[in-house]
C-alpha cells in the first residue's frame, strides 16, 4: 500500500466520522416541534447527510460496503464529484436559509421568495408535461398567494428599486429563489470566496460534462495514483462541508453539542481554519 493511499484512508475515515455524527443528529432531532428556521434546517440537513452517503458508497474502500474485490472495483470520479458539488450547493442554502443572521423582515423575504419559487416550478413542470391533474387549481393559488406576500414584504420594498432590472424581473416572475450568490453566502460562512470558486468550478467540469472532465475519465483509471489524487481531494471538500454542516446545525439544536466527539470537534475546528485562511 502507497503513502498516498494510506493518506487517502486517513481522509476517508475522517468523512466517515464526520457523516456518522450528522446522521447521529438528524436521527436524534426527528420528530421535534421546532419553528420554521428549524423545519427548513432539519430537512436540508437530511439531505446532507444522504449525500455524503452516497459519495461514500461510491469511494474505493468505502466503509459503507462489504470487503469486495478490489480488482473489480470501479473509482467513478465523475459521480463522486457530482455528489460533492452537490454537497456544497445543499450547505449553501441550508446556511443562507437557516443560519445567516439577518434582521426578521429579510428573513421572511427569503422565506417566501423560497416559497414563491417553489410554487413557480412545480406549476411549470406540471404545465410543460400538460397534466391535468386536479391539483394544479392549488398550486396556481398558492402561487399567487406567495407572489402577494412577496409583494407586500417589508424588506423586499426597500430594495426592489435598488435591484438590477434583470434580477427584479426574474425575484417577480418566480425565477429566482435565492437572493444571494453562492460566493457570497460562502463568504458569510467563512469560506474564503476564492477558495470556494475554485472549488466549484472544478466541480462543476463533471457535473456539465466539459471536455476536461471526460479528458480525466479517459485518462485515469481504477488504482492509478493521479486518479487517487483526484478522489481524495474531493474527499477533502466534503469533509469540510459536512463539518460546517454538524457546525451550524448544532447552533439551531445546542443542547446536541455535546453528543459530538471531541475528535470531530478538533477535526471540524481544523476544516473551518482551511476554509477561511486557504
Amino acid at each position: 500500500m502507497s503513502d498516498n493511499f494510506k493518506e487517502y484512508l486517513k481522509h476517508l475515515k475522517d468523512l466517515k466520522l464526520l457523516y456518522d455524527e450528522a446522521y447521529k443528529l438528524s436521527i436524534n432531532t426527528t420528530g421535534r416541534k421546532c419553528t420554521i428556521k428549524e423545519y427548513y434546517a432539519s430537512n436540508i440537513f437530511v439531505k446532507i447527510v444522504l449525500t455524503v452517503r452516497a459519495m461514500i458508497i461510491l469511494l474505493p474502500n468505502s466503509p459503507l460496503l462489504k470487503a469486495k474485490d478490489t480488482n473489480k472495483e470501479i473509482w467513478d470520479i465523475s459521480s463522486i464529484c457530482v455528489l460533492c458539488r452537490s454537497l456544497i450547493e445543499t450547505y449553501l442554502v441550508f446556511y443562507y436559509l437557516t443560519i445567516d443572521e439577518i434582521p426578521k423582515e429579510e428573513r421572511d423575504f427569503r422565506y417566501v421568495l423560497w416559497e414563491y419559487h417553489a410554487n413557480s416550478e412545480r406549476l411549470k413542470m406540471l404545465e410543460l408535461i400538460k397534466s391535468n391533474s386536479p391539483e394544479i387549481t392549488n398550486i396556481r393559488l398558492e402561487k399567487a398567494k406567495t407572489k402577494g406576500d412577496l409583494e407586500k414584504n417589508s424588506f423586499f420594498k426597500s430594495i426592489e428599486r435598488k435591484l438590477e432590472k434583470g434580477e427584479r424581473v426574474k425575484i417577480r416572475k418566480g425565477e429566482k429563489g435565492i437572493f444571494l450568490t453562492n460566493s457570497k453566502i460562502a463568504e458569510k460562512a467563512g469560506i474564503n470566496r476564492e477558495y470556494y470558486r475554485a472549488t466549484y468550478k472544478y466541480l462543476s467540469q463533471y457535473v456539465h460534462t466539459y471536455p476536461f472532465s471526460i479528458s480525466q475519465i479517459a485518462k485515469f483509471n481504477t488504482g492509478e495514483e493521479e486518479s487517487l489524487n483526484i478522489i481524495d481531494t474531493t474527499v477533502q471538500y466534503a469533509t469540510l462541508y459536512t463539518g460546517l454542516s454538524i457546525r451550524d446545525f448544532i447552533t439551531l439544536f445546542p443542547d446536541m453539542k455535546g453528543s459530538i466527539e471531541n475528535r470531530s470537534w478538533k477535526l471540524i475546528s481544523d476544516w473551518e481554519y482551511v476554509a477561511k485562511k486557504i
